[in-house]
């Protein structure tokens, strides 16, 4: 019998009672918490790429450094530009389970790395639309925000089962080191 992530029951067992997750909503750039108050961080879904300029991104992970412990880890993980650019559509369009029915629109802008996208969306619920732009920054690009941060990487990877990353890898999954 395996044990399953923490606070889940493993396979035919009983729970894991590890200690309880503390959930909080906050901007990255000016986390509400002491310093060096986390073994591990997480940084899922390219959230970095919100911020659209490197100045907002490099203060978002000077924060992550600042409450990650000595020795602690950063997991990053997200799209990277080379996947990206390799299979851009400006447009697409798909169907959710309740019928709804979405397009997108995109525009890549190759000079900044910015994706502009335009979803319109109309289902038994309505309809409306959405705006919203992504940096999308190369691997090369985020290793330096994690150095310039003084964070480390330690491995970089194509996928969550730690596949070797490469330019065609669909994610890229960064293990970094505080110093």
């Amino acid at each position: 019998e395996g044990a399953g992530p923490a606070g889940s029951a493993a396979p035919d067992g009983p729970p894991d009672e590890g200690p309880a997750a503390l959930l909080a909503a906050a901007d990255m750039r000016a986390l509400p918490f002491p310093d060096s108050s986390f073994d591990v961080v997480l940084n899922l879904a390219t959230s970095l790429g919100l911020f659209l300029s490197d100045g907002q991104a490099e203060r978002a992970l000077a924060e992550t450094r600042r409450v990650l412990a000595p020795d602690g880890r950063l997991l990053l993980e997200g799209m990277h530009r080379d996947d990206v650019v390799a299979h851009y559509a400006p447009t697409d369009a798909w169907t959710l389970e309740d019928g709804t029915r979405v397009r997108a629109r995109r525009r890549f802008d190759a000079l900044d790395g910015v994706s502009h996208e335009v979803l319109r969306w109309e289902g038994p619920r309505g309809g409306g639309a959405k705006r919203h732009s992504l940096r999308i920054r190369s691997a090369t690009e985020i290793t330096r925000l994690l150095r310039e941060a003084g964070l480390f990487v330690e491995s970089a990877h194509g996928d969550w089962m730690g596949g070797p990353f490469r330019p065609d890898s669909e994610r890229l999954v960064i293990v970094a080191r505080s110093g």
